[in-house]
């Protein structure tokens, strides 16, 4: 598990256009000792490990050796993205983003919490940390962080997906891309947590999250429950209740992705077209060409 890995500092807009652009030239960048990384991503050395870290949180790189030396290369999703969406542009394209990010419970563990495993719609920070420390105990000899270190994860959890200075113009570089799916919102000094609209979620991208859990489990068959709870799909990724996730379903079922299946009292889900992820995440970017 890791926290506080940003450096105080949220994503923010351009960054990871800068930082595969900037590993695709040099896969050691971030590892030279001097002021090239400063001087060759125009940032400050602690963003520089703030970049670092959300290219990993994001999974859209990963390390290699290469002729004996540890280099930063594109994983097959940052390469897709990089082919397709360079500048981060698309929805879809965030959305696939907010799921590596939540679904990353090694880089990202409170981002993997807050989604995943903290079950309830409305929350303070003290709710948070009270909880998160509670999650972390339930793992043998895993070291619980600082309070600090929790504070500053509430707190970069909720600048991830909500802008709450309304001075700060949403197309401003300081806010977080992620902040336009509308996920969390304030109200007072609680956090809540708000669902998609079905209709704004790509349904080739839904498609992918569904392919990608399935074969997870190694099956092309998912419970329509599992789907709405288990963590990492759907429902727990995007807030969304029974009635939402229906609706995308019935959106993949039209389109010819999914069937859906009741029997024995088990409402189940079973991938049609047998694709893998990343075949998935092509199909996302043909579809909107």
């Amino acid at each position: 598990m890791k926290f506080r890995g940003y450096e105080t500092f949220s994503l923010r807009k351009g960054w990871l256009n800068k930082g595969i652009a900037a590993i695709r030239e040099d896969g050691r960048v971030f590892y030279q000792k001097d002021s090239t990384p400063m001087d060759r991503l125009g940032l400050g050395s602690n963003m520089v490990k703030s970049l670092r870290y959300w290219l990993f949180a994001t999974q859209l790189i990963k390390e290699e050796y290469i002729d004996g030396r540890k280099e930063m290369v594109l994983t097959p999703i940052g390469q897709a993205i990089w082919n397709n969406d360079q500048y981060f542009q698309e929805d879809g394209t965030w959305q696939i983003i907010h799921y590596l990010l939540s679904s990353n419970q090694q880089l990202a563990t409170s981002w993997f919490f807050v989604f995943n495993i903290f079950n309830v719609t409305e929350f303070t920070k003290e709710d948070f940390q009270e909880a998160l420390v509670n999650y972390i105990l339930s793992f043998e000899k895993e070291p619980v962080p600082s309070e600090r270190s929790i504070s500053d994860d509430f707190d970069c959890v909720l600048h991830t997906y909500y802008n709450k200075k309304d001075d700060i113009d949403p197309e401003s570089n300081m806010v977080c891309p992620l902040t336009s799916l509308n996920l969390l919102s304030v109200n007072d000094k609680s956090v809540n947590k708000l669902k998609i609209k079905p209709e704004n979620l790509n349904p080739y991208v839904a498609f992918a999250i569904l392919v990608n859990e399935s074969i997870k489990k190694e099956t092309n068959e998912l419970r329509i429950s599992d789907i709405e709870k288990a963590p990492c799909n759907l429902g727990r990724t995007f807030n969304m209740d029974s009635i939402s996730v229906s609706r995308v379903l019935d959106d993949l079922r039209n389109i010819g992705l999914i069937r859906v299946t009741r029997t024995a009292g088990l409402d189940i889900v079973k991938i049609v077209n047998h694709r893998n992820f990343m075949e998935c995440i092509e199909d996302y970017y043909n579809s909107i060409r």
